[in-house]
C-alpha cells in the first residue's frame, strides 16, 4: 500500500508539517521515516514534526510495542533536539505515544487537536539551533 500524505515544509519555522490520509499500516508508517531519516535537511535543520493523523486510521495490526520500539530506537538520533507533535482526534495515537515514551530515549513528543496549537509549541523548541 502507497502510504498517503501531504507534507509541507514551513522554512521560516524549520518544521516538517505532514498530513496522513487514509487506513495506515504499521510498515507504512516505518517505511515513512527512513525516508526522512535519508534526508540530511532532517538532521540538520529542523526544529521538528507535526504529524497530523485526523484523516486517517491505525489499522489494528499497528499497536505492536516491539515493531513500534524498534521504529523509534532506529531514528532517536533524527528525533533528539526535535519536537514531535501529533495531531489527533483518538485515543488510538493517544496510545501509540505512550508506547513512543514507554520506549525511552527523551524525545520531546506530545498530542494535541490542532495543527496550530502543534506548530506553536514545536516552534518554541528550547533545543532549537538560531
Amino acid at each position: 500500500m502507497t502510504l498517503k500524505h501531504f507534507s509541507y515544509l514551513d522554512e521560516s519555522a524549520h518544521i516538517l508539517l505532514l498530513q496522513f490520509f487514509g487506513s495506515l499500516t504499521f510498515s507504512d508508517v516505518a517505511c515513512f521515516w527512513c525516508s526522512v531519516s535519508e534526508s540530511a535537511m532532517a538532521h540538520n535543520e529542523l526544529t521538528g514534526f507535526v504529524l497530523d493523523y485526523r484523516d486517517s486510521t491505525f489499522n489494528d495490526g499497528f499497536y505492536n510495542h516491539d515493531e513500534i520500539e524498534s521504529v523509534w530506537k532506529a531514528n532517536i538520533t533524527l528525533l533528539q533536539k526535535k519536537r514531535l507533535a501529533l495531531v489527533a482526534t483518538g485515543f488510538k495515537e493517544v496510545a501509540v505515544l505512550s508506547m513512543l515514551e514507554d520506549c525511552g530515549g527523551g524525545i520531546d513528543a506530545k498530542v494535541f487537536t490542532t495543527v496550530s496549537s502543534a506548530v506553536d509549541w514545536v516552534s518554541r523548541n528550547p533545543q532549537r539551533k538560531n
